[in-house]
Parts: structure tokens; C-alpha cells; sequence
């Protein structure tokens, strides 16, 4: 930068908008190289180590979450199947005993279809007496 040499117009406008960075060219100040502090390597490490940390645990949720654990000496599939089949047999009895009353709709209707359909006369069966 011994020399300054004149430009052109053509020159100029290109290199509109960094005038500012060519004046401190000019200057011959020196330029300051950032120095990293304590501080900044510190926050480096911090971050770093949280990453890692991060990384294990992620991996060992995948872990977790994807491999089927072998869990034969505790299998609870057969308790649950007899206790399921043992409330389903609880909730029948309980549908039952409540569609057995006489002032049900349900048997209502069901006893006006049977007697319309398959009584002959006023002696046909009944659907209570079969």
C-alpha cells in the first residue's frame, strides 16, 4: 500500500459500500486477533461435555426402546388373559341377570316380534313359556 493509485469510475462503483473497510486498510492499524480466553474454553468444554452426555443418554433410550427385553421368567401374558376371561364372564352374567327382567325393552320388543311371528293364534307360544 505504498502507492495509491486513482481509480475509475467503473472501478468505483463496484466497490460501493466498502469504503469503509478500505479507509481502515488505509489507516495501517493493526487488526486485533481475537484472543480466546479462559472463558471461552471453559463454555467449549461445558458445551462439549453436555453433547456427549446427551449422545449416551439418546443412545441408550434407542437402546431402550428398540431391543425386546427378555422378560420369560416374569411373563404375565397368561394372568392376564384368565383375568380378562374372568371379567368377561362376570360382565355376561351381569347382562344376563338384567335382560332376564320381565319390564326390560329390550325383551319387550323381542317377545312382540315372536309372538307376531310365529303365534298362530291366541293359544301359539309365548316366548316367556319356552
Amino acid at each position: 500500500m505504498d502507492k495509491k493509485e486513482k481509480l475509475l469510475k467503473e472501478k468505483l462503483k463496484v466497490l460501493e459500500g466498502f469504503e469503509d473497510i478500505l479507509d481502515l486498510l488505509d489507516e495501517d492499524t493493526p487488526l486485533k486477533k481475537g484472543a480466546v480466553t479462559n472463558d471461552k474454553l471453559a463454555d467449549n468444554y461445558q458445551l462439549y461435555n453436555f453433547l456427549e452426555n446427551e449422545i449416551r443418554r439418546l443412545s441408550a433410550l434407542v437402546n431402550f426402546f428398540t431391543k425386546k427385553t427378555d422378560n420369560l421368567e416374569h411373563a404375565q401374558t397368561e394372568m392376564l388373559i384368565d383375568n380378562q376371561k374372568i371379567e368377561i364372564i362376570q360382565c355376561k352374567k351381569v347382562l344376563i341377570n338384567h335382560l332376564k327382567q320381565p319390564n326390560q325393552p329390550l325383551r319387550k320388543r323381542i317377545e312382540f316380534i315372536w309372538d307376531s311371528a310365529f303365534s298362530k293364534g291366541p293359544k301359539g307360544p309365548r316366548l316367556n313359556e319356552i
